[in-house]
């Protein structure tokens, strides 16, 4: 049997954004590609977006079809064969230290899931992500941290939402700084995931959409100030430099400044 150290895959890999936490990437296989039986160090979820393949177990063999995906516990022993051409898995990769965030225990997935990616479009958004060579790490990580929710909310017991207040806040005062999760979370003393979820279930948005929500906002008001410069809308929004502002103010009102605002005033 082989066992697969952290960060090892068969096939070809064509696409990788990784931190301390996670590993994002894709892999390619060939035509009746087959994988003898093997192991990885690291959990891992596996999404086949084309192609589909044979996997077996001590117990069990299923077909997985593209827009199915696998979650695998660490250690779990199994072998696959590919079916068609080019199959293609976007995998995540869930390092130790995922386990081990600050102020939490464990979150005990430990079994084998299969499930349908209709239903999770944060991995359908992680992927264009990766595709797209867009490397905004904190960006995937929240993405992650929704998905990743869903299958653990049941072993986070209800709790007082008032640290929702309390984000909000925060966001709205520090419109200078782009906040992680991680960083959020360690504020409010509540776990990243369960922080996560919650504040989309209760707020519609993600705690990313709805910093930008605020930043644009305040551009927006500001924009329409005389006094005010791109350079110094962008500097108070937490923006590295004016080319990024002005992408994302493009992106959010379909403008970019200088022409919505002679839109708007003119």
């Amino acid at each position: 049997m082989i066992n697969l150290s952290s960060g090892e895959y068969f096939g070809n890999s064509l696409d990788v954004l990784e931190n301390d936490d996670i590993k994002l990437c894709i892999t390619e296989y060939s035509e009746e590609d087959d994988i003898g039986v093997h192991d990885h160090q690291n959990a891992y979820l596996s999404l086949l977006f084309s192609g589909s393949y044979l996997e077996q177990s001590s117990n069990t063999v299923q077909r997985v079809e593209a827009g199915e995906a696998l979650f695998r516990p660490q250690g779990y022993k199994h072998k696959n064969t590919f079916e068609t051409v080019h199959g293609k898995c976007f995998n995540i990769e869930f390092k130790p230290s995922w386990f081990n965030l600050k102020g939490s225990t464990q979150i005990p997935l430990t079994s084998l899931k299969k499930f349908k990616v209709v239903g999770h479009p944060s991995l359908y958004k992680l992927l264009v992500l990766l595709k797209k060579g867009v490397h905004d790490m904190d960006l995937a990580t929240e993405y992650v941290y929704d998905w990743y929710g869903g299958l653990a909310h049941e072993y986070f017991p209800k709790a007082d939402l008032r640290w929702i207040k309390a984000i909000t806040i925060i966001v709205n005062d520090e419109k200078e700084v782009f906040h992680s999760l991680q960083s959020l979370s360690e504020r409010v003393y509540v776990h990243p995931v369960y922080l996560a979820r919650a504040f989309k279930k209760r707020m519609g948005c993600t705690i990313g959409e709805y910093q930008l929500q605020v930043k644009m906002d305040h551009a927006m008001k500001q924009l329409l100030k005389d006094s005010k410069t791109i350079g110094e809308i962008s500097f108070e929004t937490g923006f590295y430099d004016d080319p990024h502002f002005i992408r994302s103010f493009k992106s959010y009102y379909g403008l970019p400044p200088s022409q919505f605002k002679k839109t708007i005033t003119g």
